[in-house]
C-alpha cells in the first residue's frame, strides 16, 4: 500500500509506528493491551492509525471497549483508523474492519468504480455508490492519478 500525502508530511498506512497488530480473539485481555497501544499513538500523534486485524472473532463486548478507545477525541476531533485484514477477521473482528474511516478495499474499488463511465457502466442510478465517490476523494491527502 502507498503512503497517503496528507498536508505536513505523508501517512503510510502500514508503519509500524502507527500499526495495531489486533490479533487472537477478542476477549478483556485483548482490550487491555489493544487499547492501551492505540491511547499511546493518539497521545503520540494526530496521525491515523492503522489496525491490522488478524483475529476469529470473540467478545463483542471486547469489541465495544475498543470502539470506545477509537472514537475518543482531543480538542473536539478524533483520530481517523484505517482497518487492514491479514490472515482472517471473523465475527467481533469483521465488525471492527468494517467501523474503519477507510481501508484497502476502498482504495482497491475506488480505481475502476470511479472510471466506471469510461467503460459505459453509468452510476446515474446508484446514489450511494457516487456518494462513497465522493467520499474517498473527501479523504485527506487524496491525489486523483491522471
Amino acid at each position: 500500500m502507498a503512503a497517503i500525502h496528507l498536508p505536513g508530511g505523508t501517512f503510510d498506512p502500514l508503519d509500524p509506528a502507527r500499526t495495531v497488530y489486533v490479533h487472537g480473539k477478542f476477549n478483556s485481555r485483548m482490550v487491555g493491551k489493544v487499547g492501551m497501544e492505540i491511547r499511546c499513538l493518539q497521545v503520540a500523534s494526530t496521525q491515523p492509525i492503522t489496525l491490522f486485524i488478524d483475529s476469529p472473532g470473540g467478545e463483542t463486548k471486547a469489541l465495544d471497549q475498543i470502539y470506545q478507545i477509537l472514537q475518543m477525541k482531543s480538542g473536539g476531533k478524533r483520530w481517523a483508523f484505517v482497518t487492514v485484514a491479514g490472515n482472517q477477521a471473523g465475527s467481533a473482528a469483521a465488525i471492527l474492519l468494517a467501523l474503519g474511516d477507510y481501508s484497502i478495499a476502498d482504495i482497491a474499488l475506488f480505481a475502476y468504480t470511479h472510471v466506471a463511465h469510461e467503460g459505459g457502466f453509468l452510476l446515474d442510478d446508484f446514489p450511494k455508490i457516487r456518494a462513497w465517490i465522493e467520499r474517498v476523494k473527501a479523504q485527506q491527502g487524496f491525489v486523483l492519478m491522471g
